[in-house]
């Protein structure tokens, strides 16, 4: 998006190896001045925990017991922001979702925060977390779900997250989002125009 739009992110990546993979992405895509990059973790505190190292995108959080694990240090998303309040922010930390949301209240009430979007696949359970749990914490901030149709740039409420396809939109402000759709350009993707 960061390329396509030429806005500025921050990219959050644990785990080494997948981080250095990001970086050489950023640089290939000549990135370097929108993509802001930090080799950490997020977590509800500052603090270090182990990664596994053997699973590739699925890398997640584990104990001290498992055998492919590096030691990486972890700050909560308010700590990582510094201040600053994203318009939009995607969380996908394999089942943590319930500590990087607890980690990030400073943002989460900050009405210049817009647009979360949420990877709920029951991948909590193996921390004892719930979709259910997140999810109502997500509603807690004012934030509705949604699903988003590209080809006719439409938002549509759902009644609960996305149990189809994992990602869902949560919006706390559906006038503004859908004010910057509409006023949006289009971008071609494939011979196809979004």
């Amino acid at each position: 998006m960061s390329g396509l739009k030429q806005t500025r992110s921050l990219a959050v990546e644990p785990v080494p190896q997948t981080y250095l993979k990001l970086k050489e992405h950023i640089t290939l895509n000549h990135l370097e001045e929108l993509v802001e990059t930090k080799n950490v973790g997020v977590s509800n505190i500052n603090d270090v925990l182990y990664f596994s190292m053997d699973r590739g995108t699925m890398d997640r959080i584990v104990d001290e017991t498992y055998k492919n694990k590096v030691s990486i240090p972890v700050e909560t998303i308010d700590f990582i922001l510094n201040g600053r309040v994203p318009l939009a922010l995607k969380i996908d930390v394999e089942g943590y979702e319930k500590y990087a949301l607890e980690g990030a209240h400073n943002m989460l009430n900050n009405p210049n925060f817009k647009v979360l979007i949420l990877e709920l696949n029951n991948s909590g359970r193996r921390y004892k977390i719930s979709d259910q749990e997140i999810y109502n914490t997500v509603l807690k901030f004012g934030f509705k779900p949604y699903s988003y149709e590209p080809t006719n740039r439409n938002l549509k409420e759902l009644k609960t997250y996305n149990r189809h396809q994992f990602n869902t939109i949560f919006i706390r402000d559906l006038g503004f989002v859908e004010a910057r759709i509409e006023a949006s350009e289009s971008f071609k993707i494939n011979n196809s125009y979004f």
